[in-house]
């Protein structure tokens, strides 16, 4: 095969490629609007929640945890639900590696670990214990983690010492996504969205009707708001990933296809001049030919 025809074949490839990756930026852009939207949304609902989560979790007598027994955590991680986002799952899967690792150097008993999004080879190295696979798709991800939410709400209303964290990639901004591992359950200074509850002066909440009764849907509906949020900004993120390394292949592949055109341009202008040599030459030949016969 000659080198013109390897050099074409190259450029067809990325000609190809190219096309790929522009649709996928395209089809991204459509999506991401919506899913920032969906994010936003989640996010208010969760803040107003968790604050008024704090003032009932405050007033109402909750059943009390056996202080010697160890607690129960469970971790639940959010991974991409499909490819082409650069180091998206990677840098979460390394942070929470890290915190598993230190997990089981503290206690002998691990976490209960679910992984949502899409299944990938890297989960196995990664996270070297025992974990539970959530497909979680856009439309129904509600109906997949609801028995978790109604397993861990039982739990802590049977008075049982129970830890809740979510990992996730954090959004910073457009060009980047930061893992995190947070605590939502039990509340903290941490898990609340602002100081604006932590007054000296408290205030006097009446609920209607009695707490012990609000109590335990408000638990499941905080638990779910707090799913909702990080879903939503972990797929944020992942359309934003998707978005920046679709724009960086789609400039890289026009960088190739310009050296590649400049390549085969050069390489048929040496062919093209090669063969006109060999042309002259052979005339020469021939002219030298008749002049000694002559």
């Amino acid at each position: 095969m000659s080198q013109l025809t390897v050099i074409k074949e190259r450029i067809r490839t990325i000609t190809n490629l190219s096309q790929v990756t522009k649709a996928m930026e395209m089809v991204t852009r459509t999506k991401i609007n919506k899913i920032r939207q969906n994010f936003n949304n989640a996010k208010n609902y969760q803040t107003w929640l968790t604050r008024i989560f704090t003032q009932i979790s405050v007033q109402v007598k909750k059943p009390e945890a056996v202080s010697a027994q160890p607690s129960e955590k469970y971790c639940l991680a959010f991974f991409a639900h499909k490819g082409f986002c650069g180091g998206f799952n990677d840098k979460l899967l390394a942070k929470l590696r890290i915190v598993l690792d230190n997990e089981k150097m503290e206690n002998s008993r691990g976490a209960a670990l679910w992984l949502l999004g899409r299944a990938n080879a890297k989960w196995n190295y990664y996270v070297k214990q025992a974990y539970t696979i959530l497909e979680a798709a856009e439309k129904n991800y509600q109906a997949e983690t609801a028995p978790l939410v109604a397993e861990i709400a039982g739990k802590i209303l049977a008075g049982q010492k129970i830890e809740v964290y979510l990992a996730y990639n954090e959004l910073l901004s457009v060009l980047e996504q930061s893992p995190v591992i947070k605590k939502i359950y039990p509340l903290d200074d941490s898990t609340l969205p602002d100081t604006e509850y932590n007054q000296s002066v408290p205030r006097e909440i009446i609920l209607e009707p009695a707490g012990e009764i609000i109590y335990p849907e408000i638990l499941r509906a905080y638990l779910s708001a707090c799913l909702d949020k990080a879903y939503w900004e972990s797929a944020a993120g992942e359309y934003y990933a998707r978005l920046v390394s679709m724009q960086s292949a789609n400039k890289n592949a026009r960088l190739i296809l310009q050296k590649l055109t400049l390549q085969y341009n050069k390489t048929r202008q040496m062919r093209i001049t090669q063969e006109l040599s060999e042309v002259v030459s052979a005339f020469d030949v021939l002219r030298a030919l008749e002049n000694k016969e002559a």
